[in-house]
């Protein structure tokens, strides 16, 4: 995660209580990941959450990080890192979303959402 892209704006998408929910817990479980394991000890760090609607192509979550990174090469091998990445894997799958890992200075999760529009 290189720069901060853009800053932060707010829309209006709406979503059913059900998916702002799984949203939510999906967040939580990125931000909590994050913190507890990118940033580790590190006096300060950055986490960025970012949502935003793909012009009538879904919607895109990305949850980004500055820390220490090797979740990607994990993912990419089927280990989501234990309960937390088994949780997100769920959430995703329950929003019929596809998540991508990309690796550069930190970890960013990019979650494409088809159905949210």
């Amino acid at each position: 995660m290189d720069t901060v892209p853009n800053p932060p704006r707010a829309g209006r998408t709406p979503i059913d209580s059900e998916t702002a929910i799984t949203l939510a817990m999906l967040i939580a479980e990125a931000v909590t990941n994050a913190i507890k394991h990118a940033l580790g000890e590190r006096p300060s760090g950055r986490v960025l959450v970012r949502f935003e609607t793909r012009n009538g192509s879904g919607a895109r979550l990305t949850i980004g990080d500055d820390g220490i990174g090797g979740f990607a090469e994990r993912a990419s091998n089927g280990d989501l890192g234990g309960l937390g990445g088994e949780l997100m894997a769920g959430y995703v799958r329950q929003l019929g979303g596809k998540m991508q890992v990309i690796e550069n200075n930190g970890t960013t999760i990019s979650i494409d959402l088809p159905h949210l529009q």
